[in-house]
């Protein structure tokens, strides 16, 4: 399901965030971060935020607030809430967001198709769903073997 993910960090290294700290957040997912700037990968983020949004990452252990968006840059500028170490490609909340991702991307489409139905799975678990439209759209993709596989919304 359609998931945000911080990104790589220099040196693969998790960075110490401290709370009141201003720290920037790209949408250029290829910036390995740092103490100063961060990517996710949300291309639409600079859009979707404005100030005052938080941003949750890492199931929510860490908090920021967006200070300023640069949308044609993709920038968000954000204060840190709280002190906590951040690692590599941790989840990432935008509450009140309604996020612009697929509901499947292509390859999860090619695991359903190629490998889930020949193999004859009963049950698919989708995380983030949203509306019930998420649900339709994969019974959509299943066809004639949408009526022998359980959905689960997570």
């Amino acid at each position: 399901g359609p998931e945000i993910r911080t990104g790589f960090l220099k040196d693969a290294k998790p960075i110490q965030l401290k709370q009141g700290k201003e720290i920037t957040i790209s949408t250029d997912y290829s910036i390995k971060g740092d103490e100063n700037m961060i990517c996710m990968s949300y291309k639409k983020l600079a859009e979707d935020v404005k100030p005052g949004s938080v941003i949750l990452c890492a199931d929510g252990t860490i908090s920021f607030t967006v200070l300023s968006c640069d949308k044609a840059a993709g920038l968000v500028r954000c204060r840190c809430e709280n002190s906590a170490m951040l690692g590599e490609r941790k989840n990432v909340n935008l509450p009140g967001v309604v996020v612009d991702l697929p509901t499947l991307t292509e390859k999860d489409k090619e695991d359903i198709m190629v490998w889930g139905v020949p193999n004859k799975i009963d049950m698919i678990a989708l995380s983030f769903v949203r509306k019930g439209s998420d649900l339709v759209q994969v019974r959509k993709l299943l066809g004639k073997h949408a009526k022998n596989i359980l959905l689960m919304s997570k």
